[in-house]
């Protein structure tokens, strides 16, 4: 969320870096540097990696200073550094071409360097005696802490008052470009700026656009008044406020979202994402923003996004298109889409996401992000969950939908439920608990009550119900100029799981474990497939029909245990277990007549050949 507001404050944290480069402690060092006692009134050295004696002074770091040519004039206490002038201090660097301290009125001056360069007048070298001389200047002071840096021609610093000004400053901050005829210094964390400028455009000495602002004053880490306001597209005003004012605190903050200018063949010039962010409250943000294309319309976008921890979590964002274009073509598109998430109590939750375009190229000729232009295929759901962890039951009910942007195909459940009976005992309930511990009223001596064989059958269920819409394109190698024809088909299912297991409470004949199971299958059908010829073509016929399946299985187990001495050294006996086993499984043979699952429809030679009536069903 903080994005937007982030922006918004960078609009001036170039002014941020002028602070931090009036405040060096640095600066203050040189003032105070001794210097050698040995040396003459305005000596040349040529030296590097100077570093100041931080003992006479209140530095808690040392100063540190190179140039290609340092003079120090004792008797007015002055040093200047010529050529490639560095001057650090903890994260601080300041580089220029030429760097003045004047230790006695306790300044610092920076600036560019003039270099001589002999250029010849005629380039063909005819006239080789007609030379000229121009003065170029190199080295501008460049102020760098951290990550960032600040460019200007002149920077200045006066120690005792603290103040400071820089002529002609420019930085680049999280993609835009700013700069300020003069900025200056004034009370404690308080900037005045003097024609101040911003862009985001790639051009530094003409831009396509930018913001023009005659004064500003710029309370560091609080806000930033401006007037007036003034946008300019090329050289051209095209808006103005009077009078403005930025918030520029750490968090998210309402404010204007900076627009990016560019260019297009078809469309002509355009601003995109100029708009506004819009931090509502602790849990809730919206953004609004629009692209101006010159010659088509313009392109809205919105969005909000809501959030309370350990209860619910959400966004919902669109766009809407209005163009116009000169060939008469006219657009009128859109997207919507929306994220919820959201724990009901501690046994319930619901998810839901949703894409919904107006057409299937719209990602393609509007979506600045990579991973949605490439994506062909769209999908909705909400899901809602209950359980109940003390009876083992569990309830989910889901609704989707997928949706090809190729070639327009569709499919939807609505809805899906499926309901889970945890296992359990089908008799005995609290007396199950029979046999886990003493009889009721018998000594600590006597054995267990045995368990009935009845309370060893356990039984589950699981249920399913949903119905499915399908809509498929006839054919996929139509020509662009012909419409598609689809073929819609709507089917629904339901299927019944129920599963008893029956566990021996004891061993028959004392050492023979058996447990058996047998699993019933139900499917319900909204129409069956019928032949009536030998074309083997199947019809449907719609209606209610059930289909029963099961199997049932065995398994029977016990352990064998044998010793024989051997006394063979230590070892006085060996010990073997064998576990034989034995299972059986039956599933009868469903495509036999009996059970009427399946037609026995005849051939061109009269073979007749099995179908299954509910083929091509969801339930296979």
């Amino acid at each position: 969320m903080d994005i937007f507001s982030q922006r918004i404050k960078s609009w001036h944290r170039c002014a941020l870096l002028v602070l931090l480069f009036l405040a060096i402690p640095g600066a203050r060092a040189l003032a105070q540097t001794d210097v050698d006692s040995t040396a003459v009134p305005g000596a040349i050295s040529d030296t590097a990696s100077v570093v100041a004696d931080t003992t006479s002074g209140d530095l808690d770091a040392p100063v540190r200073y190179d140039a290609h040519y340092i003079v120090n004039d004792i008797l007015n206490r002055r040093i200047h550094m010529v050529g490639d002038a560095v001057v650090k201090y903890k994260t601080t660097t300041i580089e220029a071409g030429q760097i003045w301290v004047d230790m006695l009125n306790r300044t610092l001056l920076a600036e560019a360097a003039p270099e001589t360069i002999r250029v010849a007048e005629d380039s063909l070298g005819i006239d080789s005696d007609a030379d000229s001389v121009h003065i170029q200047m190199t080295g501008y002071p460049v102020f760098t802490d951290g990550s960032e840096s600040m460019t200007g021609e002149v920077m200045q610093y006066n120690f005792d008052s603290g103040k400071g000004l820089v002529t002609k400053g420019r930085a680049d901050f999280e993609g835009g470009k700013y700069s300020g005829q003069q900025i200056k210094r004034g009370a404690a964390n308080t900037l005045f700026v003097s024609r101040g400028v911003f862009t985001t455009c790639d051009l530094d000495s003409s831009p396509h656009f930018h913001f023009w602002s005659r004064r500003m004053k710029i309370i560091v880490n609080e806000r930033v008044i401006a007037k007036p306001i003034v946008l300019f597209i090329g050289k051209v005003p095209v808006a103005l406020l009077p009078f403005a004012m930025f918030p520029i605190q750490s968090g998210r903050r309402s404010g204007l979202i900076v627009p990016r200018y560019g260019q297009s063949q078809q469309e002509g010039r355009y601003l995109r994402g100029l708009g506004y962010y819009w931090a509502i409250n602790d849990y809730l943000d919206a953004t609004f923003s629009v692209d101006f294309y010159e010659k088509s319309g313009w392109l809205f976008r919105s969005g909000l996004r809501y959030a309370k921890r350990y209860n619910y979590t959400g966004s919902v964002s669109g766009s809407f298109t209005r163009k116009n274009f000169a060939d008469g073509v006219r657009q009128r598109r859109w997207d919507l889409t929306f994220r919820h998430s959201q724990q009901l109590g501690k046994t319930a939750s619901l998810r839901a996401d949703g894409t919904f375009v107006s057409d299937n190229s719209y990602y393609k000729d509007f979506s600045f992000n990579t991973d949605q232009r490439l994506t062909r295929r769209i999908r909705s759901q909400a899901t809602f969950s209950k359980n109940w962890p003390k009876a083992r039951n569990g309830l989910t009910v889901s609704l989707s939908e997928d949706r090809d942007l190729d070639n327009g195909s569709i499919q939807r459940l609505l809805p899906s439920i499926q309901f889970y009976f945890g296992e359990r005992q089908l008799f005995g309930g609290a007396s199950a608990q029979r046999g886990t511990g003493p009889t009721l009223g018998a000594s600590p001596g006597r054995s267990r009550e045995k368990r009935p064989w009845y309370e060893g059958i356990y039984f589950r269920y699981n249920g399913t119900a949903r119905s499915q819409y399908t809509k498929v394109q006839e054919s996929t190698s139509l020509p662009d100029s012909v419409e598609p024809e689809f073929l819609v088909d709507t089917r629904s299912l339901a299927n019944h799981d129920i599963s008893f297991r029956l566990n021996s409470p004891s061993k028959f004949f004392g050492w023979l474990s058996l447990n058996q199971s047998l699993k019933i299958d139900e499917d319900w059908f909204d129409r069956e497939n019928t032949y009536e010829d030998s074309t083997l073509v199947a019809s449907e016929n719609k209606g209610f029909y059930a289909r029963h399946l099961f199997n049932y299985s065995a398994s029977a187990n016990t352990k064998v245990y044998g010793m024989f001495r051997t006394h063979i050294g230590p070892v006085q006996a060996l010990r073997h277990v064998m576990t034989p086993s034995i299972s059986f499984n039956y599933r009868p043979d469903f495509s036999k007549d009996f059970w009427g699952y399946y037609a026995q429809v005849p051939d061109s030679t009269g073979r007749l050949i099995p179908r299954d009536r509910f083929s091509g069903t969801p339930a296979g």
